[in-house]
């Protein structure tokens, strides 16, 4: 600290060598309530700035140095001046001046070195405190900014980014964010949050420390800071001086060394070595600054320690409340009080067996689903895959998911891909009004015709609206007669290969042609298809079982794996809704109707598209009119969560600028960012807050009734047993086995408690 005293008191002696008279302006900016005022008072070592628990500046405060009390009020009703701080002090807490300024001039250690501006919180009510804010930081020269202890939140954010662009031709490093740790230990969750929010902001790194306004060392500590910012300054204004002093140091000794007089050249030489000895001193303390910087920042790590540490009691008067438990926690204790009352002997004969048993397997096998929708190549897949924590299913750049795959809790890392007995391809389709060759259909129907093992039984196809078996050698030449009409240009050559592009042709004319619409193929092996994706030739085999080629002829997949987070739920992969193979797009549609919550899934780097406006469109929207804003289905906006991925491809202000596009199209409060790849390579990514989001929405819309229900059902089970036990008690005669009825009655009392804290968990989770 001797260093830090020492770089603060040779500062003022430059202010005087070098004549500085110029005092920056320190404006103090924040929510109402975060301790502005507070921490201006303790700067001032005076309380003159109102201080409350709710917000209590309502004007500009401007203070400066004076040798005696004074304030002036202007900008709102009549102007007055206070000579006292106690009418100061009255007269803003019965009228309070809103909008409006109060300047004060008092003698104050801190005020000699600056001017210092309270401010009204940017979130107090009425509409001037932002823009008042705003005028403050505009003509700052430092600013402190101010956080509750819980961090930015959106309010702060949003100003922030104001605040980002008035301060774009000042320098970011004066500006110093303080999270104030006043309402007991901090977790410390909200500093990186914080600090990764500012540096999105900004877009570079930012100074952000704990302070507790509350704790003399800690205010003590910044204005320690504060006074090694300013002499930083002064340094910095007084350097081009002391060049110029340092420059006609030889000349005043020349002139010095031709006076004759020996007590005028004493004097004169005193003064040119003076000069030299404070321009010396100047630059020692110029090289001195990043080692007090050093200190300085060594001190606020101790107090960040402090702030942030966990021990101590509790604040008195506030309740305890335990922590809310999640679908999982729920689940199992409802599991295992379920369990534990089938194995209690003395309650053999009153509680019905058969009804708990039934009701613990509901429990135990209920799952609720998460269904991916989106585009292809949007992480969809890398996404599962980071919640398995291995790379399971195949993902690329373009399209890789073959069909619908339903993922699930099991004990072995298993796949069972399904084949249907049945696949209609359809030939073609409708593009603007005309036919288009369904050219990937028709490849499939090709390749399975050309293996001898493809098990086709049965073949069939369908013209102006009927079916007709036909044989292998006529469904070749239907598909070679198929390329031949859609050819652009014909068939080249005479090799038999197939045309390079394909046109698409009028329905009217394609009718004429009498083609068929679709065909039917029946297959012989339909059924399950297991793999072992415990070992990698059971992961290569799966891969190329589910390849993009095998799309046609694969119902679903399912993957079970002992992934920890599947037993909240099932999750459904689907294939992305822009790819040009339809085959899959109306059992995908069905299966996120019916999911519990839908993830939508979006590139960051070409979001919100016509395709996907129109897919999220046809999926959601309960009309087809409208711009997207558009009310969903029903009930269905609970079961929404947009998900923007790859934002670590982004900038901090491209993934601003992508959020709040999504947020203006879509009207969601439910929107992450998130890099899949990140958290699949062991990093957050934005993973797991996105899933704790993901859990207490899908307790909120269905989980919360659906173990309410169960509840109420545990407990009329347990209910007719006590009243069984009741009136065995009740009409026997004193004997050994009251003992079990009276421990049977004790179990079932405990259990109907246990419930009843389960239901107060529940509503404090999924209120």
């Amino acid at each position: 600290m001797n260093a830090i005293n020492h770089f603060i008191s040779a500062s003022e002696e430059l202010k005087q060598i070098s004549g500085q008279d110029y005092r920056p302006c320190v404006v103090i900016l924040g929510s109402f309530n975060s301790g502005k005022s507070t921490l201006l008072n303790s700067l001032l070592e005076e309380d003159v700035s109102p201080v409350g628990i709710i917000p209590t500046t309502s004007c500009l405060m401007h203070f400066t140095y004076g040798s005696t009390f004074k304030a002036r009020t202007s900008g709102s009703g009549e102007k007055r001046v206070f000579h006292h701080k106690e009418q100061l002090y009255s007269f803003l807490a019965k009228v309070g001046l809103a909008g409006g300024r109060v300047d004060v001039e008092m003698p104050s250690g801190i005020l000699k070195k600056c001017r210092l501006v309270d401010t009204p919180g940017i979130d107090s009510p009425g509409g001037d405190a932002g823009r008042l804010a705003e005028q403050a930081a505009a003509e700052a020269d430092k600013i402190i900014y101010l956080f509750h202890q819980r961090g930015i939140e959106d309010y702060n954010r949003v100003f922030l980014y104001r605040l980002a662009s008035l301060w774009k031709k000042k320098s970011l490093s004066d500006i110093s964010f303080w999270i104030n740790c006043n309402l007991g230990p901090c977790d410390g969750t909200s500093l990186e949050t914080t600090r990764s929010a500012l540096r999105e902001i900004f877009l570079s790194q930012v100074r952000l420390n704990t302070i507790n306004t509350a704790k003399r060392e800690n205010v003590e500590m910044l204005r320690k800071f504060l006074e090694v910012e300013l002499a930083r300054d002064c340094l910095q204004h007084a350097a081009e001086k002391l060049k110029k002093m340092d420059r006609e140091l030889p000349e005043r000794l020349k002139k010095a060394a031709r006076i004759r007089d020996d007590a005028l050249f004493l004097c004169e030489f005193w003064k040119v070595r003076e000069t030299a000895r404070k321009v010396l001193e100047a630059e020692k303390q110029i090289y001195s600054v990043p080692s007090v910087l050093k200190e300085i920042d060594g001190h606020f790590n101790l107090i960040n320690s402090s702030n942030l540490g966990t021990s101590g009691a509790a604040p008195g008067g506030r309740p305890y409340r335990p922590k809310a438990a999640g679908l999982k926690e729920i689940k199992k204790a409802l599991l295992e009080l379920s369990f534990s009352l089938l194995e209690q002997n003395e309650l053999l004969n009153f509680v019905d067996r058969s009804k708990l048993t039934r009701f613990f397997r509901q429990v135990e096998e209920e799952r609720f689903t998460v269904a991916a929708a989106g585009g292809f190549s949007t992480g969809k897949s890398t996404f599962f895959n980071a919640i398995l924590k291995e790379k399971v299913l195949p993902a690329a750049d373009g399209p890789t998911t073959a069909s619908v795959t339903r993922i699930f809790f099991g004990r072995q890392k298993k796949a069972t891909v399904y084949t249907p007995l049945q696949v209609t391809l359809q030939l073609f389709g409708l593009i603007d009004g005309k036919a288009r060759l369904n050219t990937e259909a028709l490849a499939a129907l090709e390749r399975w015709l050309a293996a001898p093992q493809s098990g086709i039984a049965r073949l069939e196809i369908c013209q102006e609206g009927a079916y007709r078996f036909i044989d292998r050698h006529e469904a070749c030449t239907m598909a070679g007669r198929l390329r031949e009409l859609f050819a652009a240009g014909g068939i080249r050559g005479s090799s038999g290969t197939a045309p390079a592009a394909y046109r698409t042709v009028s329905l009217k004319w394609l009718k004429g042609k009498r083609v068929p619409q679709s065909i039917r193929v029946t297959f012989q092996n339909p059924g399950a298809h297991e793999f072992d994706l415990s070992t990698p030739e059971g992961k290569q085999s799966f891969e190329l079982a589910v390849a993009y080629d095998n799309a046609f002829r694969i119902e679903t997949v399912h993957i079970e794996y002992p992934s920890e987070y599947l037993k909240l739920a099932d999750f459904i992969d689907t294939p992305g809704l822009d790819w040009i193979q339809k085959h899959h797009c109306e059992k995908s549609a069905r299966y996120i109707r019916q999911s519990d919550a839908h993830l939508v899934f979006f590139n960051g780097k070409h979001i919100l598209n016509q395709m996907d406006e129109k897919n999220f469109r046809n999926l959601f929207l309960s009309g087809t009119a409208g711009h997207l804003k558009q009310a969903v289905a029903p009930g269905g906006e609970e079961k929404l969560y947009f998900v923007i991925n790859f934002a670590d491809s982004l900038t901090p202000s491209q993934r601003e600028a992508v959020y709040n596009f999504v947020r203006n199209n879509l009207s969601s409060p439910r929107i992450y960012l998130i890099s899949a790849l990140k958290a699949l390579s062991g990093e957050d990514g934005g993973m797991n807050y996105f899933l704790k989001s993901l859990e207490e929405g899908i307790l909120r819309y269905r989980g919360r009734a659906f173990y309410l229900a169960k509840l109420d059902e545990l407990y009329s089970i347990l209910d007719l047993a006590g009243r069984q036990v009741n009136g065995e008690i009740t009409g026997r005669q004193p004997h050994g086995g009251e003992k079990n009825l009276r421990k049977a009655q004790e179990l079932l009392r405990t259990s109907k408690r246990k419930l009843k804290e389960m239901r107060k968990t529940i509503y404090s989770t999924g209120g």
